[in-house]
């Protein structure tokens, strides 16, 4: 299709349509959050957005009256139909992968009518209450075995001082007694809780 305009001496031809199909520029479709349901049976709320670009102006406005109003809803529905054949932790730790599906999904719809979907991105993902709870609950228990661990470490190593400082004093035992209790005092205000098993023969004796 083209325009045509005559002057007196010069007919110009003006491949509109085609121009306008060429620079075609690329357009979003946003879908506000949505409910789906995994394949692992979880309810979350997701939403999603695409991006395409108008190859075929004539047989795209021939065929829809309204691109936007066509796009949103079906978009809808890719997310919801790939989404509920994932589970929950693999679409978190593959959303990339997941969009990916959707973009071909809708691109195998949408290009008969002239429409070619460039990309699509899962832009938010709700945790469920009961997902937030459980993450809290592990990330704790994560936090108090790692403070188990440090506290292990640092009596281990006290202990081991202790040991070293006996050994190096052993031919002194008013200082090794005044060693003692000095390492016993610094233990006390470290870490309260512990407790040392003193052999008898290094008691002091009167």
């Amino acid at each position: 299709m083209a325009w045509i305009f005559q002057s007196k001496s010069k007919v110009f031809l003006w491949p509109i349509l085609s121009t306008a199909e060429k620079i075609a520029s690329l357009k979003n479709s946003k879908t506000p959050l949505q409910q789906v349901v995994t394949k692992d049976l979880v309810c979350t709320e997701v939403s999603a957005v695409c991006y395409y670009r108008i190859e075929n102006m004539s047989v795209c406005y021939s065929s829809l009256a309204s691109v936007p109003d066509v796009l949103q809803p079906l978009t809808q529905v890719s997310v919801r139909e790939i989404l509920a054949h994932h589970a929950f932790t693999d679409i978190l730790l593959n959303r990339k992968r997941m969009a990916q599906e959707i973009q071909v999904s809708l691109d195998s719809v949408t290009c008969r009518w002239g429409i070619k979907v460039e990309r699509a991105e899962i832009e938010e993902i709700s945790l469920p209450p009961e997902l937030q709870h459980n993450f809290a609950v592990e990330a704790e228990a994560r936090r108090q075995a790692q403070v188990k661990v440090i506290a292990a470490e640092g009596e281990k190593a006290a202990c081991g001082a202790l040991k070293a400082s006996v050994e190096s004093l052993s031919g002194s035992p008013m200082v090794v007694h005044l060693r003692l209790l000095q390492l016993l005092n610094n233990l006390r205000s470290e870490q309260p809780a512990v407790i040392l098993n003193i052999p008898p023969d290094l008691s002091m004796k009167r």
